[in-house]
């Protein structure tokens, strides 16, 4: 058997990863904007299809709302929009207590 010797720099695992590793990321374009801007496109697609259909259909009924149209309910909905609201006041105050370093402001109204 023939003798080797060991280069010690690739001695070490996964040598060849190391020295492309940072200028493989490099090659890469960022794309992170563009995905925002087609997540915003396509939303903005589909609310614009929903408000042509719903466009398209009151327009060819003579009666808003159709006649047998149950009412809404309103109590339900509203609670659960005054729930929600709460909610964002009550997160919003314990992320400002966080940032500011007031620990103990943030567990005021948290359960």
């Amino acid at each position: 058997m023939q003798s080797q010797t060991i280069d010690p720099a690739k001695a070490e695992l996964n040598y060849h990863h190391q020295a492309t590793a940072e200028a493989h990321h490099e090659e890469h374009p960022d794309f992170r904007l563009f995905g925002l801007v087609v997540f915003l496109i396509a939303e903005g697609m589909i609310f614009m299809g929903l408000f042509g259909a719903y466009l398209a259909f009151r327009s060819t009924v003579p009666v808003w709302p159709p006649e047998g149209t149950p009412e809404l309910e309103l109590l339900l909905p509203g609670v659960n929009t005054i729930n929600l609201i709460a909610s964002s006041f009550v997160i919003h105050n314990a992320d400002t207590a966080i940032k500011r370093i007031m620990y103990g402001a943030c567990k005021f109204g948290l359960p």
